[in-house]
C-alpha cells in the first residue's frame, strides 16, 4: 500500500505506465483512500502549501522578533550605559562643587600658627601643647595633624579641646566631611563661651545647607 501512496505524484504527472500503471489503477479501485487523495489532489495540495507556508511565515516572525528583541536589548544597555555615565558625571560635578566650597571656607576660617611655631614638623609629643596638630596644618601634613588633634580633644585642657575642635573641624570641611565638622562645631558651643565661639556659629551657618 505505501507504495502506491508513494506514487501518487508519478501518476498525477503521467510517468506510470505499463504494469505499475494497471497496479496502481487497481490499487485505486480497491483504497477509496487512495483514490480519494488522487481525485481531490489539487485540494490537498493546497492545504499542504498553506501549513508550509503558514509554518515558514511564523519562523520568520519569531526570527525576526528575536533580532528585534536583541537590537532592543542592545539598545537598552547602550540607554543604560549612557544614564550611568550621565549620573556619574553630575554626581562628580556636585561633588567637585562642594569639594571646592569645602575649601573655600576652610581658606576663609583658617587661621595660621604663631610665627614661633609655624612650620614644624620635628616638635616632640610633649612640645608645644595643643599646637603640634596646628603645625602639620601647616606644611600640609593633614592626616598626622587629623591624628594629633583627636589626641589633643581626648586629653587636653579646655582650651586645647574646644581649639583642636575649631581646627579638626576646618580639616573635615576641607575633606567635604560637612556632618563630621558639624558634629565638632556644635560640641564647642555648649562649652562655655570661648575665643572660638563667634567663628564656630559662622562656620556652622556656612555649611548648614551641605
Amino acid at each position: 500500500m505505501f507504495d502506491h501512496y508513494s506514487q501518487i505524484q508519478d501518476y498525477i504527472d503521467g510517468k506510470l505506465s505499463g504494469d505499475t500503471l494497471k497496479n496502481f489503477q487497481a490499487a485505486m479501485e480497491a483504497d477509496s483512500d487512495l483514490r480519494n487523495i488522487v481525485e481531490n489532489n489539487d485540494i490537498y495540495s493546497n492545504i499542504a502549501d498553506e501549513i508550509i507556508n503558514k509554518n515558514i511565515s511564523e519562523k520568520i516572525n519569531i526570527a525576526q522578533a528575536g533580532k528585534k528583541d536583541s537590537v532592543n536589548v542592545v539598545k537598552l544597555i547602550i540607554s543604560l550605559v549612557a544614564i550611568s555615565l550621565l549620573i556619574g558625571a553630575v554626581v562628580l560635578y556636585f561633588n567637585k562643587e562642594d569639594l571646592e566650597k569645602g575649601r573655600a571656607i576652610y581658606a576663609e576660617y583658617y587661621f595660621e600658627p604663631s610665627d614661633t611655631h609655624r612650620g614644624i614638623d620635628s616638635i616632640g609629643a610633649s612640645d608645644y601643647a595643643c599646637g603640634k596638630g596646628h603645625a602639620y596644618m601647616e606644611i600640609d601634613k593633614i592626616q598626622k595633624a587629623k591624628a594629633v588633634l583627636l589626641e589633643d580633644i581626648k586629653q587636653g585642657d579646655d582650651h586645647c579641646r574646644i581649639k583642636s575642635q575649631y581646627l579638626l573641624s576646618l580639616v573635615l570641611i576641607q575633606e567635604n566631611d560637612f556632618d563630621s565638622a558639624k558634629i565638632h562645631l556644635e560640641n564647642i558651643l555648649t562649652q562655655d563661651q570661648s575665643d572660638y565661639s563667634e567663628k564656630t556659629q559662622e562656620l556652622l551657618e556656612k555649611i548648614s545647607e551641605y
